[in-house]
């Protein structure tokens, strides 16, 4: 049985063992990611700020006592829209061995269920163009495309 708890900062370890797996996994898609940062001091401090902030969150699945999954979410203020409140979905990441079982499903409905409660109106997130599984997953989940970011190497 699967269940989704909210993390706080005793969670800290476990959610930095997730980051880096998420890191690993995503490696494929480009080699910008500072391996490791996630244990420095302004790593360490970054993810300590998501686990204690009002208006951040991260979210934990587990199986029979073993992570298996984690959403990371922070609220802001987008002042030049009309929807004052703007959710990112930072982080969502399920163990290789686990997906397609529903977990990403239970974290994401999860989140969406904390940001109604908060009065959020809108979630977004960004995944890389060559993640066609998760941009598939998410497509699923009534998400599609808004904005485009781009990028090039100076």
């Amino acid at each position: 049985m699967i269940t989704v708890k909210k993390a706080t900062v005793k969670d800290l370890e476990d959610v930095l063992a997730l980051y880096k797996k998420l890191l690993d996994y995503e490696a494929v898609f480009t080699n910008e990611f500072k391996k490791g940062w996630e244990y420095s001091k302004k790593g360490r401090a970054f993810f300590e700020s998501r686990l204690k902030g009002y208006n951040s969150f991260t979210l934990l699945a587990e199986k029979e006592g073993k992570l298996v999954g984690f959403a990371m979410t922070h609220i802001s203020k987008a002042m030049a829209r009309q929807r004052i409140k703007l959710a990112t979905l930072e982080y969502l990441y399920t163990e290789e061995n686990m997906r397609k079982k529903g977990i990403g499903t239970m974290l994401l409905e999860e989140v969406k269920k904390i940001l109604r409660n908060k009065n959020v109106p809108r979630l977004r997130l960004t995944t890389f163009l060559e993640n066609s599984n998760a941009i598939n997953f998410y497509k699923d989940h009534e998400f599609k495309e808004f904005t485009l970011n781009m990028e090039t190497d100076l």
